[in-house]
């Protein structure tokens, strides 16, 4: 008679086993590491580069400045187009990482040119070239 009571409460035993041993591998984020936020960091535009989708694509038109917009303008004149852009990162980016992130943006602006010429994007401003 035991051992008809215990054979059903291993199977059991074993079944939840597997079941949470299963279910542990499932692709769930860990709470107890979440995704880095998104941080703004800045990156100014160079000052003799053309005000055109192609030139905001190119990496070799921007410098990083860090996570701290620059509290005095570094550019001057009559602020026409972008000198300084905000944009949001998870980890520290390149000029690289910039462009791409302008080459693929996201639904609520229509290209790099779009989001460099959003006020909202812009902290600083420059003349025309």
């Amino acid at each position: 008679m035991r051992k008809k009571i215990t054979l059903p409460v291993l199977a059991a035993i074993a079944g939840l086993a597997i079941a949470f041993s299963v279910s542990a591998f499932s692709g769930k984020e860990n709470p107890a590491q979440p995704d880095k936020p998104l941080v703004n960091h800045y990156f100014q535009y160079s000052v003799n580069a053309a005000d055109n989708e192609a030139a905001y694509e190119n990496s070799n038109n921007w410098t990083y400045l860090g996570t701290t917009n620059p509290s005095t303008d570094p550019c001057s004149g009559d602020n026409d187009i972008v000198c300084v852009l905000e944009a949001p990162f998870a980890t520290t980016p390149t000029p690289a990482d910039l462009a791409s992130y302008l080459v693929n943006q996201t639904p609520s602006a229509t290209g790099a040119e779009t989001y460099c010429r959003n006020a909202s994007n812009i902290k600083h401003k420059k003349p025309r070239p």
